[in-house]
């Protein structure tokens, strides 16, 4: 025992691993930073515009009227809009621009009709272009129907010249929860009746009894629902919200992502396959080298070697010694990726993925450091060991290793486009460590090919992590 601590010690607090350990952290801080909140951070809501139109056939021609809010809801005074009135079959058009008023709105009459079509271009005076060109229809008294866009963001109901309009903005308090707008709108600028605002988390709306109830709506032109109480669960699905009257008829249905759009293992591949690419074999590599391999070609474990102790004893504490090391730092780094994960989507990666994560990189490492622990049963000098470990680094090195099966496969002429080509690369591609990992984050995320399966996955694992180590140790203690 006093001999495994030892060892444990020396590797945790060693000039190479403390040195490994810093870089991976770091790295893994400014690569994960950069990678989540560039993931989940789009134009700033402040600097966004969302103009609600709105516009009103008359027996003298058309009342128009404009709502513009930021992305958190707020009204956006100063937006200028140009509108234009159109008729495409006579080629017929009328441009005015305007600029919304301190509340946001702006209200107009044109006192001459024969127009059938109604654009509008919004762009903040201020400089915050958010040139969008969208249509709308003219609405009669008699007009029902429905109108989405802006990507399920907002969408309105028309319902006997009454418009509602429900519309996703942003949270004042969260980063990752959303809040719903409520507007309404009618030729004669009426106050929105009441109105009951639900929910639920299928993505599918029905009945009152079958959803989650927010609140009421009434004697306002625009109120903004804050009190979502949308769980966990629903990260990266879509959430469907509907306005009911008092008779439980739905007036108004909006569907969309209220949370991340993006899956946290996803941002979890774009974070970490680069750089971790060259830093776990290397750690796992050197790890090895540095406690064990260059201390047995160059006489030190001889010299420490004494009844009890044996070489099979110093190699199996030296390994608990790396793996332990090896576990601590993928835990901690991957870690912080998880909570950088939760402050820009608001949620964690699910506790198996994270387990899989850490294991998947634990056994990049194992492989790699098991290979140095077998050269070093056969190689007579350091210089042989690090040269050997450092060539089979690139040959394995993701990336290489798969243009190798590329023109290896090419020169067989096998087909790597078909399902039984895809499936063989796949499995050659396990041959290499350095893909151990992005093929779990690729079976977590359903891209593997349809042949593979989980056992076979874990199967790759041990092989990986095990064997190597195992066939050093019967080889260590055979030289007793």
């Amino acid at each position: 025992m006093k001999g495994f601590l030892y060892d444990l010690k020396r590797n945790l607090s060693g000039r190479f691993t403390i040195i490994m350990i810093i870089l991976i952290v770091l790295l893994t801080l400014a690569v994960g930073y950069g990678t989540v909140s560039s993931s989940s951070a789009p134009t700033p809501p402040q600097e966004v515009a969302h103009v609600m139109p709105a516009v009103f056939k008359t027996s003298k021609g058309y009342n128009i009227s404009i709502f513009a809010v930021n992305g958190y809801g707020t009204p956006a005074p100063g937006l200028k809009v140009m509108i234009s009135l159109q008729n495409s079959t006579l080629n017929k058009y009328h441009n005015i621009t305007v600029t919304t008023d301190k509340q946001g709105f702006y209200n107009t009459s044109y006192n001459k009709t024969g127009y059938n079509l109604y654009k509008y271009y919004p762009e903040y005076l201020s400089g915050v272009n958010t040139s969008r060109i969208a249509s709308a229809f003219i609405i009669k008294n008699n007009t029902n129907g429905t109108y989405y866009y802006s990507s399920s963001i907002c969408s309105y109901f028309i319902n006997h010249g009454n418009v509602f309009y429900m519309l996703k903005v942003h949270s004042h308090t969260s980063d990752v929860k959303s809040n719903i707008l409520t507007y309404f709108v009618n030729a004669n600028h009426s106050k929105i009746p009441k109105e009951k605002l639900y929910y639920n988390e299928t993505g599918n709306f029905g009945s009152s009894a079958a959803m989650t109830y927010v609140g009421t709506v009434q004697n306002v032109q625009y109120k903004i629902f804050n009190n979502l109480h949308l769980n966990r669960t629903v990260n990266n699905k879509f959430v469907s919200f509907g306005l009911m009257n008092s008779s439980n008829k739905t007036q108004v249905v909006l569907s969309g992502i209220f949370y991340s759009s993006v899956k946290p293992i996803s941002i979890v591949g774009l974070a970490l396959d680069t750089p971790y690419m060259f830093l776990i074999p290397l750690f796992g590599l050197f790890s090895a080298y540095f406690y064990y391999g260059k201390d047995k070609a160059s006489g030190v474990l001889e010299s420490v070697i004494s009844k009890p102790v044996t070489k099979g004893n110093i190699y199996i504490s030296r390994l608990f010694g790396s793996s332990i090391t090896f576990i601590i730092t993928m835990f901690a780094s991957i870690g912080i990726v998880n909570l950088l994960i939760y402050k820009y989507t608001g949620g964690f990666l699910p506790s198996y993925q994270y387990l899989f994560l850490v294991l998947s990189y634990f056994v990049e490492a194992m492989a790699f450091a098991g290979l140095i622990y077998l050269i070093s049963q056969y190689a007579k000098s350091p210089g042989v060991i690090l040269g050997s470990g450092i060539a089979l680094f690139f040959i394995l090195l993701q990336g290489i290793w798969d243009i190798i099966i590329i023109l290896s496969l090419t020169s067989l002429k096998v087909d790597i486009a078909v399902k039984s080509g895809a499936i063989l690369m796949s499995v050659l591609e396990m041959i290499s460590p350095s893909n151990y990992p992005t093929m779990v984050v690729n079976f977590i995320n359903g891209t593997l090919p349809s042949g593979i399966s989980a056992i076979d996955i874990v199967l790759i694992g041990v092989i990986w992590a095990a064997v190597p180590a195992i066939l050093s140790f019967f080889l260590a203690r055979s030289r007793d």
